[in-house]
């Protein structure tokens, strides 16, 4: 079998990797940061559902995952006006013990950094390559080739883990629209209309955050209790109408949207009684809340000769 290139070391890519690696097949992932490791500061939240744990418990990482993840017990949905002093509103709540009662697992929290931590510590260090940004991708009738800034290039079964703004997506599309096959969905760029505040606090003082004190994560749509005595936090923000997603991915404006939606918000009610989110703000380390921009975009095109994308 043909070596497999997988385009972007995040949490999809670095999944792939490790299949392969338990299979015995060649592969390499090329990722373009410079560092294999994520700080533990900050970060977003993940859930690890009860379907996914049997595959997790085969592959041997289930035991490390739980001591790292707190289960959810309930998810608690709430409505939050923007007027200091209002109170969040109770929409629904859903009990998560029906997750353990049907499939004998809990469904786990845990934090993004530790989950990917947990996957980079799988891969053998000379298939993670670091630095590797992907400028183009060519394919002929017998082969393809990935072909980064720096020079290098990679041939085998191409796969396009590198996430929204996709560098593999976008040169299999300009090569099939120049040959007239893209589908007329496919020409549409990607377009956002929710941006989300997304941060995690330091340890907070279990005696007055009680949320945090139990052994389950009772979630408060989007303060997920976590491990360590922390609170991972975020808010979605609808934006006056929707905005085109540039080509490729733009991180420069993202501290100045941090600023501005710290302040427009800090005087919102959190779900957490007599907590206003300012608080929360500045409870989070310095340096780690991002302001994410939430993508939608539906595509027909996944797969052309040895070329492949994974959904994001």
């Amino acid at each position: 079998m043909e070596k497999v290139v997988i385009v972007g070391g995040g949490l999809g890519g670095l999944l792939l990797a490790l299949l392969l690696e338990r299979a015995s097949l060649d592969y390499v992932v090329l990722e373009r940061s410079d560092v294999a490791k994520m700080p533990l500061e900050g970060g977003g939240v993940i859930s690890i559902t009860s379907q996914i744990q049997p595959l997790l418990q085969q592959l041997g990482l289930l035991d490390a995952l739980q001591r790292a993840a707190k289960p959810l017990s309930r998810i608690t949905v709430l409505e939050v006006e923007q007027q200091p002093g209002q109170q969040p509103m109770i929409v629904g709540s859903i009990d998560s013990a029906f997750s353990f009662a049907r499939y004998g697992y809990h469904t786990l929290a845990i934090s993004r950094p530790e989950l990917y931590n947990q996957l980079v510590d799988q891969i053998p260090p000379e298939k993670l390559l670091l630095g590797k940004q992907v400028q183009d991708v060519m394919q002929d009738d017998s082969v393809a080739t990935c072909i980064c800034t720096d020079g290098s290039s990679y041939q085998g079964i191409i796969i396009g883990a590198d996430g929204a703004y996709s560098s593999v997506r976008l040169s299999l599309y300009r090569q099939l629209k120049d040959k007239g096959l893209l589908a007329a969905q496919d020409h549409r760029p990607l377009q956002y209309q929710y941006r989300a505040l997304v941060g995690m606090t330091k340890p907070l003082d279990p005696n007055r955050f009680a949320l945090i004190k139990s052994e389950h994560s009772d979630t408060r749509f989007w303060y997920v209790p976590m491990t360590g005595n922390r609170l991972c936090w975020m808010l979605d923000e609808l934006l006056m109408e929707p905005m085109v997603c540039p080509e490729v991915e733009d991180w420069s404006m993202m501290p100045q949207a941090v600023l501005d939606m710290c302040i427009n918000y800090r005087a919102m009610q959190s779900p957490l009684e007599g907590t206003l989110l300012g608080e929360l703000f500045d409870l989070t380390p310095a340096g780690t809340i991002a302001a994410l921009s939430r993508e939608e975009g539906f595509f027909s095109t996944w797969i052309h000769g040895k070329v492949a994308l994974m959904g994001d």
